[in-house]
């Protein structure tokens, strides 16, 4: 498939060098200026998960000296669209697939769109002229939601500090499916970037504009979501941006999921606050003896104040409301057991993570203690160097019978009864029975 990637920024450069370990990807880049001359020189290059990952492609600032490409993939912002509009047409040919990886709402939302009976927006100014419309028949038009974590360190060099979470979803602008879009989707897949099916793109974009909404105020405020959200004000004012992000969209017939609370946040002072309570009668000689980690949770707990708990509960009790409200759809939620392989016993956190608390690399599981949701891990294969990796089913309210049916189910049909885990202690490890 030959690919091109119009813009080589941070993500741009990010999908470039993954595309381009596949040998059956013939992968170009247009580029300009320093970025140009180091990608010419030395290849395009990605920084992530402690591993530098460097692929020679096809570098240029003129597109007709790359000819026709299957896909080409848009990462320029929006504001540089016109440039694209100008130089596209050497690049495309009858079967050619244009996909649009920006945030925002983009340029084509409102063509094909279904009627929502609210007066259409004025949205001529994302395509001044009508550049891009002419440019581009829209069959080939592919509207794209991107979720990655990429940042530029130096022309040609990227850093993606997600290394398991780069998402690309794709979708036709009318919704509808095609061979050619699942052929697209199966060689982001190939080359590690998720591309799960989207059933309504309009609604990803609006879903992920909400939260961007809340990533833009932690850059504002230079803190992590959970410190920002940790601030009464700062949530309050984070829930009405959100809320008025879902009003707009529902005007245009577009029902987003809420946003919800941060539940490290709430478990925080529910977990820290109980320990606290459970070691307050304790002499400090006896709490010597105890682990140092629940020690160390139960004085943070002592500093939760009334009001900090009560807001907790609060908030435990809107994730239930929305979880409940994500169960009037769906059966069953699927997650992974953790993020991650196991590590050495003994610590509470792994060497290779910046976390101070356990509560930060087990983001799948506490949540739904709040909410008193059932839940089971259930093993589904090994890692390559023989750990055990599990998906974590999430049943409703009171759905136990339901869940254990579904985990079941899926153990007979993957049929992993026969894997073992290593022996961490290196001795003989039983057969499965």
């Amino acid at each position: 498939m030959k690919i091109c990637v119009f813009g080589a920024g941070a993500v741009g450069g990010n999908l470039a060098a993954r595309l381009a370990q596949d040998t059956r990807n013939r992968v170009c880049v247009v580029a300009r200026g320093p970025t140009l001359d180091v990608i010419r020189r030395n290849g395009v290059a990605v920084e992530t998960g402690g591993q530098r990952l460097t692929q020679r492609v096809t570098a240029s600032d003129r597109t007709a000296d790359l000819g026709v490409q299957d896909l080409v993939i848009s990462t320029v912002k929006a504001t540089q669209l016109a440039d694209l509009a100008r130089a596209i047409g050497p690049m495309l040919g009858p079967d050619t697939s244009v996909v649009f990886a920006q945030n925002g709402i983009p340029w084509w939302y409102l063509i094909g769109a279904p009627a929502s009976g609210t007066p259409s927006p004025d949205l001529s100014f994302l395509d001044p002229g009508g550049e891009l419309a002419r440019a581009i028949p829209r069959r080939s038009i592919i509207g794209a939601v991107v979720e990655t974590a990429s940042s530029v360190i130096s022309p040609g060099v990227v850093l993606n500090s997600s290394p398991n979470h780069n998402r690309l979803l794709l979708a036709h602008i009318d919704d509808s499916r095609s061979e050619r879009l699942e052929m697209v989707r199966q060689r982001l897949l190939d080359a590690s970037i998720l591309s799960p099916p989207v059933p309504a793109i309009r609604r990803a974009i609006w879903q992920k504009l909400a939260a961007n909404i809340v990533t833009a105020m932690t850059i504002l405020v230079e803190e992590p979501t959970s410190t920002m959200l940790a601030d009464s004000a700062m949530k309050t004012i984070a829930e009405l941006l959100v809320r008025e992000v879902a009003s707009v969209a529902g005007v245009h017939g577009i029902q987003i999921d809420p946003v919800l609370p941060n539940a490290e946040e709430v478990f925080r002072r529910h977990w820290f606050s109980g320990a606290a309570y459970l070691l307050r009668n304790f002499t400090p000689a006896q709490k010597a003896l105890m682990d140092r980690g629940l020690v160390d949770v139960a004085e943070l707990g002592s500093q939760i104040t009334l009001m900090e708990l009560l807001d907790a509960v609060q908030q435990r009790g809107a994730l239930g409301i929305a979880m409940n409200r994500f169960h009037e759809k769906y059966d069953l939620l699927l997650t992974p057991s953790l993020p991650l392989p196991a590590f050495e016993a003994g610590r509470e956190v792994a060497d290779v993570m910046k976390e101070k608390r356990w509560t930060e690399w087990t983001p799948f599981s506490y949540p739904f203690n709040l909410t008193q949701q059932p839940a089971a891990s259930v093993p589904c294969g090994l890692t390559a160097a023989g750990l055990p990796v599990g998906l974590q089913m999430v049943g409703r309210h009171r759905g136990e019978a339901a869940l254990l049916q579904a985990a079941v189910l899926f153990e007979q049909a993957m049929g992993l009864s026969s894997l073992v885990p290593i022996d961490p202690c290196g001795g003989a490890v039983p057969p499965a029975g």
